[in-house]
């Protein structure tokens, strides 16, 4: 009988990424002459789900021209080396996949427009033997996860996460260590939710979906 698969989103559930989105928001808000809030305020209404327009906003930026100029230039630097640099590895995360592997084969999904610097990132954060696969999503997330042989599990840090597990009819985990609070993941109804990668215990998850005997 074959391995189920469970699927694993890169952004906040592998790797914490607030210190690069905070650091391209302080660079680009002090580009444009406003003021940076502290991480706090600014990552926990990042959290919330809060909308980008009332974040700049009260960073003193609310001119269309400025706003439009954020929201680009973010795009282009969200992938830059330098800012990749600050992620990290959320603690126990990596342990508890190495340790699980026996349950499950781990597939890593991620949307990145440059794939080069998503294995270069893989390889500095020494997570190159974690995952049997890696497929890379350009827009479509779902059509990424639809590739995952015998697909069991989706986790991941945002409603995208969820919706395609729910669009694929497989199991949803949603996972608190990422862009998304507890209340907003709620929201969207995973069947679990978790601080981390870290506290799921995959053997009480899979024994209760799929029936296993142990």
């Amino acid at each position: 009988m074959h391995k189920y698969s469970i699927a694993f989103d890169f952004d906040g559930t592998i790797i914490n990424v607030a210190h690069r989105d905070y650091a391209i928001y302080c660079k680009l808000v002090s580009d444009l002459s406003g003021l940076t809030l502290p991480f706090e305020r600014y990552w926990s209404m990042r959290r919330a789900r809060t909308d980008i327009h009332l974040i700049l906003s009260q960073s003193g930026i609310s001119e269309k021209n400025d706003v439009n100029t954020f929201l680009q230039q973010r795009a282009e630097m969200i992938e830059d080396e330098k800012y990749l640099a600050l992620d990290t590895v959320i603690p126990g995360v990596k342990e508890a996949i190495m340790l699980n592997r026996t349950l499950f084969s781990p597939y890593l999904v991620t949307t990145r427009n440059y794939v080069e610097r998503l294995y270069w990132q893989i390889g500095k954060l020494g997570l190159t033997t974690v995952f049997d696969n890696i497929i890379v999503a350009r827009k479509q997330k779902t059509d990424a996860y639809s590739k995952v042989n015998h697909l069991k599990i989706i986790v991941g840090d945002t409603e995208n996460d969820i919706d395609a597990a729910n669009a694929l009819c497989v199991v949803s985990i949603g996972v608190l260590s990422g862009i998304r609070n507890a209340a907003t993941i709620q929201m969207f109804h995973p069947q679990f939710i978790a601080d981390s990668v870290a506290t799921i215990d995959f053997k009480h998850i899979l024994m209760n979906i799929a029936g296993w005997i142990w």
